[in-house]
């Protein structure tokens, strides 16, 4: 006398989620069974959980029959009650009830309903979730490509493009990257840092200029110029952003 199922929600995807993939890795099932999989889905998919009385309260009134009173569900946190809905299911007046949630989390995960405190013939059931299928977007050098909309955006100074390993999907992604000390970019939309020149350094990552060393210090015969050093006893280099001591 009781159906339960879980069915999609509508929601606006990421566009770096392949929808090709998205659809190959969402099933829902016509009625769910206890202890099998009544849906897999992606995180991020909203469900409405729908448990549908097949006799209606009418019915059950003129034949006696127990009354859903208190519906309620565990998704995983704690029991909540159900939001009754009056439909009309081939000309019978009955009843469903309906709550609505989000998967978060990949794996399998637990549902139970129970109605009266009761838990119904088919509960509990498991639901079954992946993470999103993506696509891979290939931005011009100098760019990346933003996680959520999915576009490519411009390197801002200070960075360069690089192509990361995205740890979620195994997929290479084109991600502006900060430049190492001793580095720079002063300009946008790059595809590469520049080396400060002897004499200069940039201590930070990420610098859009290199600074001069103090007078009696120097860069000379470092290949990471990220810092300077006091030029050797007996030496000097007696101007700010000199390339190297002299005796």
């Amino acid at each position: 006398d009781l159906v339960l199922r879980a069915e999609p929600l509508e929601t606006t995807w990421p566009r770096t989620v392949d929808p090709v993939g998205l659809s190959n890795s969402t099933s829902f099932a016509e009625s769910c069974a206890r202890m099998s999989t009544c849906a897999s889905v992606v995180v991020g998919q909203p469900l409405q959980w729908v448990l549908l009385d097949q006799i209606g309260e009418a019915n059950r009134l003129s034949i006696n029959a127990e009354l859903l009173g208190l519906v309620e569900i565990y998704n995983g946190d704690e029991w909540k009650a159900m939001h009754r809905e009056s439909l009309v299911l081939d000309d019978l007046a009955t009843e469903r009830y309906v709550f609505n949630t989000t998967i978060h989390a990949i794996g399998l995960a637990v549902v139970q309903v129970r109605v009266n405190g009761e838990q119904v013939s088919m509960s509990p059931v498991l639901v079954s979730a992946t993470n999103p299928p993506e696509q891979y977007a290939q931005c011009p050098e100098g760019q990346e490509l933003e996680p959520v909309a999915g576009a490519c955006s411009t390197c801002p100074p200070g960075k360069y493009s690089s192509e990361v390993l995205d740890e979620g999907s195994g997929i290479l992604k084109a991600r502006c990257v900060d430049c190492t000390p001793g580095w720079y970019q002063n300009a946008s939309g790059q595809s590469a840092c520049l080396g400060c020149a002897m004499g200069q350094y940039s201590p930070s990552p990420g610098s859009t200029v290199c600074l001069s060393c103090d007078p009696g210090r120097s860069t000379i015969g470092k290949e990471e110029r990220g810092n300077c050093t006091p030029c050797d006893l007996g030496q000097e280099a007696p101007t700010a952003g000199a390339a190297r001591c002299s005796p």
